[in-house]
């Protein structure tokens, strides 16, 4: 099936979904399968069974990213501490330095530093709060269960952009009969 959706100028309606073959003439609308994946998400939030499998693969895929944080976080804590090492070379050649025109490359360089020593100790926070997010934000089930029993509502909320995407998110493919 292939996907369309929308509204002509003369009111005409567009299919969501058209069979490919041209011998087919099966459409469905945007309104039918987007309540028939709608229905059978809000089901899932009854079945302890498949709640749980998705709650785990959840958790599952987010501690994954974990390693690669913690990874970003001490190479950036590196640079960090190697910008800091510069900084002191550089107010160690400065202080011995007598030329007026070489303090002035100094001071330059020391500014360079501290922006590069300002922008580093702010993605180092920033990773740090990925790692403590990666690290306590666990998907609890009754979170998922509340979600999935409330989609609809929330789906109601969406932009016609963000209801397509979040189809796209759900849906592989639709087999219709």
């Amino acid at each position: 099936m292939e996907g369309r959706s929308g509204t002509g100028r003369l009111g005409v309606k567009y299919f969501y979904y058209a069979c490919r073959n041209k011998e087919c003439s099966l459409k469905v609308t945007a309104l039918e399968v987007e309540g028939a994946v709608l229905s059978r998400l809000s089901v899932l939030a009854q079945e302890d069974g498949m709640l749980a499998a998705i709650v785990a693969e959840t958790n599952r895929r987010r501690s994954k990213e974990l390693p690669s944080l913690q990874a970003r976080h001490r190479s950036l804590q590196r640079k960090l501490a190697s910008i800091r090492m510069s900084a002191d070379k550089v107010l160690a050649e400065w202080s011995a330095m007598d030329a007026r025109e070489g303090r002035t490359f100094l001071n330059e360089k020391l500014g360079e530093l501290a922006q590069q020593r300002e922008q580093l100790e702010q993605a180092v926070a920033e990773a740090d709060d990925a790692v403590l997010r990666a690290q306590s934000d666990v998907v609890q089930t009754e979170t998922v269960r509340e979600a999935l029993a409330n989609i609809g509502a929330v789906y109601g909320t969406l932009r016609p952009a963000e209801r397509k995407e979040l189809m796209q998110l759900v849906l592989r493919r639709v087999e219709v009969n």
